[in-house]
């Protein structure tokens, strides 16, 4: 459980919610910017958020190990959602080329 005052929030909730945010915010990065590095600036901070973490965790023990790499493993998560994002755009930019040379 999270708790943020007097709310008390399940983590996959959380989770879940900040992942369906994080993937419209990818999907309008990836469909109406040209530049690649905004592009894969998302996927890049949480693949480092990741690492780091991880690294970070193997320095602790007990719990403190355990939260740092629950941190890196909901990182990685949101990282996996901006692959899907990637993926996303990529099917749909297949789709329009299949139906243009029609």
């Amino acid at each position: 459980m999270l708790h943020f005052g007097p709310l008390d929030i399940r983590t996959d909730i959380f989770i879940l919610s900040i992942s369906v945010v994080l993937l419209c915010i990818q999907l309008l990065l990836c469909f109406k910017t040209k530049k690649k590095w905004i592009r894969f600036l998302p996927s890049a901070l949480f693949l480092t958020a990741a690492v780091a973490l991880s690294f970070i965790g193997l320095f602790f023990e007990d719990w403190n190990q355990f939260g740092f790499l629950f941190l890196a493993g909901c990182s990685a998560v949101l990282f996996f959602v901006c692959v899907i994002g990637f993926g996303i755009r990529k099917i749909i930019q297949n789709f329009q080329r299949k139906n243009k040379n029609r």
